[in-house]
């Protein structure tokens, strides 16, 4: 009987064992690249805080008829959080001359804080004032947003603030009071 125990003990240490290097093997190998023609994911930080990596990112932009939001792939060094990396890309505007800017000249993001999988992206007061109108391009400035953040495992929806206070209709027509979640009938992913 004695043996028989020693036999279950050791049998568990090993599997645990096994388990836990399997655990540490997943999270220090990443997976591999996906194939040409597919958006790669975003490449996730090591911690929140590490900065100077390169990532790649998906950005979405608007299309030339302004009726959805399109990928287009990044490289850069992530400056400070990965989040915040992709709203300052998207304040930057697109690369692609096909593609269309979402965020209005001049805005700033001036925070970016997560909680239970809301982005609250605050930028200044430049997003209110200097948006083109129409109620078109508020959705695709509000979708390129949310698309773009989504990407990160860690984001379901987004919340805008202006000024670090929410606002009943930042541009005009879309109510800002909720977060957004993304639109599949916007997004072209």
């Amino acid at each position: 009987m004695k043996k028989m125990t020693m036999l279950a003990l050791t049998l568990c240490l090993v599997a645990g064992v096994a388990v836990g290097c399997a655990l540490v093997d997943a999270a220090y190998n990443p997976t591999p690249t996906p194939d040409a023609g597919e958006n790669p994911a975003p490449t996730p930080p090591k911690e929140e805080e590490e900065t100077g990596f390169a990532a790649t990112l998906v950005l979405y932009f608007a299309d030339a008829q302004a009726e959805k939001v399109v990928a287009e792939v990044r490289d850069v060094t992530v400056a400070s959080t990965l989040a915040e990396t992709i709203v300052e890309e998207l304040i930057k505007g697109p690369q692609s001359e096909t593609l269309l800017g979402t965020i209005p000249a001049g805005t700033k993001l001036l925070g970016l804080t997560i909680e239970e999988g809301i982005a609250y992206v605050d930028v200044s007061v430049e997003m209110k004032t200097n948006h083109w109108g129409g109620s078109a391009s508020e959705i695709m400035t509000i979708q390129s947003l949310v698309a773009s953040l989504t990407e990160l495992e860690d984001i379901t929806a987004v919340q805008l603030l202006l000024e670090g206070q929410t606002e009943e209709a930042i541009f005009g027509h879309s109510c800002t009071l909720d977060p957004f979640e993304p639109d599949a009938n916007v997004i072209c992913r």
